[in-house]
């Protein structure tokens, strides 16, 4: 039974480490464009997806939400304070101006038990707001994409890193490692008692059944084998299933891996990023 008891308490660990995280977009807010901070809060949103999470776009900016929960939106610590009012794991906002025809971009990402990262975008006059996507990326750990060498064609691929750049930088790669790793453990403990099983039933095999008290003994290991082998099914049954759940996010952390395509237009380049978003 302790064995059993271990295991359960390994795999419902594992399982309630999978819920996942709760991210808010809020609105961008600034004096750019009503239309554009519209078009860029949908690109930040995008971006968030992508990495994954139980993802909601919120109806009030930072400032507005900074109001309700009682701090200066312009303090470092009221994003944390904002973070705890919302009640989420992550929250992620940004300020627009526009100046001289070019729009500046601030984003930044505050998530729990991490530090505050922000990211400074700048977007041309006439350039459409998904062209802040891959600076945006940054602030999930992405590379930033180089600048166009001089005198390379227009049409040239911008390449962009793929979505974490550290081995456990995404929450699939996580969750898939964490339940493959559960899982094997348990089935491990699983084949254990199977084996103990076996063990004990040798001796039933072997035992003698001369006296009352040799068949009240062969009784007791029969029970014993009994319990061994129902613990030990169960076990490998789940040891199996979560190791399969570990599969499955390794999978979707595989599909995450940014693939860059480069779509040719007549006002320059685009990049296409296949994946889950």
């Amino acid at each position: 039974m302790i064995h059993r008891a271990l295991a359960l308490l390994i795999v419902w660990s594992a399982i309630a480490s999978a819920a996942p995280r709760k991210v808010l977009v809020l609105p961008v807010d600034g004096d750019a464009a009503p239309a554009q901070r519209v078009q860029l809060s949908t690109v930040v949103l995008e971006v968030a997806k992508a990495d994954g999470g139980d993802v909601a776009l919120g109806t009030t900016t930072f400032a507005e939400t900074a109001v309700a929960a009682g701090c200066d939106p312009h303090e470092a610590s009221c994003a944390d304070t904002v973070l705890v009012t919302l009640g989420v794991d992550e929250i992620v906002f940004g300020t627009a101006t526009t100046s001289d025809g070019k729009t500046t971009l601030v984003a930044s990402r505050v998530a729990k038990g991490q530090p505050r990262k922000d990211q400074t975008i700048a977007i041309a006059a006439g350039e459409p707001a998904d062209a802040a996507a891959p600076q945006l990326r940054v602030l999930y750990g992405s590379a930033p994409p180089p600048p166009p060498a001089e005198g390379s064609a227009a049409s040239a691929p911008v390449p962009v890193a793929p979505a974490g750049d550290s081995f456990f930088a995404t929450r699939e790669r996580k969750l898939g490692f964490g339940f493959a790793a559960a899982g094997g453990l348990v089935l491990l403990i699983g084949l254990a008692l199977w084996s103990s099983e076996s063990s004990v039933q040798s001796q039933i095999d072997n035992a003698s059944t001369n006296t009352p008290a040799q068949i009240q003994a062969l009784l007791a290991l029969e029970d014993k084998a009994n319990g061994y082998a129902w613990e030990g099914n169960v076990l490998v049954v789940l040891g199996l299933a979560a190791g399969g759940i570990g599969g499955y996010y390794l999978w979707q952390d595989h599909q995450l891996r940014a693939t860059v395509t480069p779509v040719a237009h007549d006002t320059g380049a685009a990049v296409v990023i296949g994946g889950r978003w």
